[in-house]
């Protein structure tokens, strides 16, 4: 790929006035701002960007130095008309926000557009209320699931509940990875899928708090050692391979549609496999669990899980209280 903007920088460096490459057009910075940020952002990360400028395609001939904040705007409020939630436009809008930061940063505009481009709100819309599963839901759901047909399925759903473990973490997850002795699992990868020139890749997971050891409730480590008893009597298997998939990862696709047809079959309300990671949290919460542990287990920090589960945790002092009057006969 040619190097942008270099007769203009050596303008700049001799005379200290800067002028723009007209002819740099918005596929070109795209082009640019991958190869640039390739060695410096997640594979993950850089797919989600990628996800989000193809919104902006019918800008690509355009040059840059021409594209005004209603140009953007429009492409924006498309979305809006199209019934797209604030939060997904709004990360649209932070993606191209960083585009054309990185332009200003390599001297390649002189002005932002975006800077004109206000976020979306709707003030008078109200929050979804978080989703989640209680145990006896999941029981119905699970049990709904073809444990003989469909196995690998079976086992992931279930270690999702009893983990809450992100998606991502759970399909990266290796035999190597499982202490059966015990029953620990070493959660410190993510899987990314779809990939352009590959199928898959490993990466670090979300956070640094993401990082961690956590132990299997007894009936799930049962299961997964039932299992790994039965695949390592293949003359192929490795320790390496994927505890969902074998030598190849399950596929994220097919998971999530795989949840959906069985939650419908099980007639239990249609929720997001990522709730399974919220059931697993309400789970504990609702039982009186520690937030530091609760947080540690999740891989997330305490404030975190108290920002995100603040209504659960109302329930949970609701209780607390209950139990204070009947020590004390103040609720009699």
């Amino acid at each position: 790929m040619k190097v942008y903007n270099k007769k203009a920088k050596e303008v700049y460096y001799k005379t200290g006035t800067f002028t723009i490459d007209h002819s740099m057009t918005f596929a070109d910075l795209c082009e640019y701002y991958f190869k640039k940020r390739r060695t410096v952002r997640k594979s993950t990360s850089l797919q989600n960007d990628m996800y989000s400028l193809k919104k902006f395609e019918s800008l690509n001939d355009m040059p840059i130095f021409m594209i005004k904040p209603d140009d953007i705007k429009e492409i924006l409020d498309e979305m809006e008309r199209a019934g797209k939630k604030p939060s997904y436009i709004n990360k649209i809008h932070a993606t191209i926000s960083k585009v054309f930061l990185f332009a200003i940063d390599e001297e390649l505009v002189y002005v932002n557009p975006m800077k004109n481009v206000p976020k979306y709100e709707r003030p008078d819309e109200l929050l979804p209320e978080m989703q989640y599963w209680t145990y006896d839901e999941f029981s119905t759901f699970i049990q709904a699931v073809d444990k003989v047909q469909d196995l690998e399925h079976y086992l992931l759903f279930n270690f999702l509940y009893f983990m809450g473990c992100r998606k991502g973490e759970a399909i990266a997850l290796k035999w190597e990875d499982i202490n059966f002795v015990t029953g620990v699992v070493r959660i410190y990868k993510t899987i990314t899928q779809q990939l352009r020139g590959c199928n898959f890749k490993l990466t670090p997971p979300k956070t640094k708090n993401s990082v961690r050891s956590i132990k299997m409730p007894s009936q799930l480590s049962e299961m997964l050692k039932e299992r790994y008893d039965q695949v390592r009597l293949d003359p192929l298997f490795s320790p390496n391979d994927f505890v969902f998939g074998g030598k190849r990862p399950i596929g994220l696709k097919n998971v999530g549609i795989k949840f959906r047809d069985y939650a419908i079959a099980a007639g239990v309300k249609t929720i997001r496999i990522h709730d399974l990671r919220h059931s697993h949290a309400s789970l504990l919460i609702n039982n009186g669990a520690n937030i530091k542990a609760i947080s540690s287990r999740l891989g997330d920090n305490v404030d975190t899980v108290l920002s995100v589960y603040t209504h659960l945790f109302q329930e949970t002092e609701d209780e607390l209280v209950r139990i204070i009057e009947k020590v004390t006969g103040a609720g009699e």
